[in-house]
């Protein structure tokens, strides 16, 4: 005969979310070895050579800074005027003349940075 969802042979056992005393034990072991490791990972990284102090500082990047996803734009897109002005008006960047200005702007430097580096430059 099985037991019924949720309910064990012994009734006096664990209770539910009750942590194994040996879990409890060895999580608060690795937090005092990570605690007593990032006090000196000040010096520890001083003492890398550059190469590898890079590798591990962009290694840790993930763990402080969210992750940022790559936007892409175009000349005439539509604009977000929720993010911009907080309500929709359904302009191109086109139709308001100091973004146009703005943008145009925007990409004559781009270009003039992109062609000085000797990288390709998009078409506007």
């Amino acid at each position: 005969m099985g037991y019924k969802k949720g309910q064990s042979g012994n009734p006096a056992g664990r209770p539910p979310g009750a942590v194994n005393i040996v879990t409890s034990d060895l999580r608060q072991i690795i937090k005092a070895i990570v605690r007593r490791e990032l006090l000196t990972l000040p010096e520890q990284l001083a003492a890398l050579p550059s190469e590898k102090r890079l590798e591990l500082t962009l290694k840790l990047l993930p763990f402080v800074l969210p992750k940022v996803e790559s936007v892409s734009c175009s000349y005439g897109e539509p604009i977000d005027a929720d993010a911009i002005f907080g309500f929709n008006i359904g302009r191109t960047v086109a139709d308001v003349p100091e973004l146009r200005e703005a943008e145009s702007k925007f990409w004559e430097l781009y270009t003039e940075q992109a062609q000085s580096d000797g990288g390709i430059c998009p078409t506007t």
